[in-house]
């Protein structure tokens, strides 16, 4: 399987990110959306030859996005809803964990 021109990261842990990075092709482009805890490093050996782009949600327009995102949904080719996982209130540490680790991507909490 050849190497991927993109990656895209919502965890903000660096050993994901670095995997990301490693598993890029040389002038591939990877997207990070969360921060990183603070004093997180990523080594600059995996960067080389890399472009890395800090992605801000305001860098869109909603009302030309969201329609985009629900047709894109609704053709079955933005699965988003497999992003996310719902918890009670009354596990909040576990979502807060589940997101730290990356065992979820978007913890949402229910009442």
């Amino acid at each position: 399987m050849a190497a991927p021109d993109y990656a895209f990261d919502t965890t903000g842990i660096v050993p994901v990110v670095v995997n990301n990075l490693l598993s890029l092709k040389t002038g591939g482009e990877i997207g990070l959306v969360a921060l990183g805890a603070p004093g997180s490093v990523i080594p600059v050996a995996v960067m080389s030859g890399k472009t890395i782009h800090h992605l801000i949600e305001g860098d869109s327009v909603p009302q030309v996005f969201i329609p985009r995102l629900i047709a894109l949904y609704q053709a079955g080719a933005f699965p988003f809803d497999k992003l996310v996982t719902k918890y009670p209130f009354t596990d909040i540490d576990r979502a807060i964990a589940d997101t730290q680790s990356g065992a979820a991507v978007k913890a949402v909490l229910t009442m």
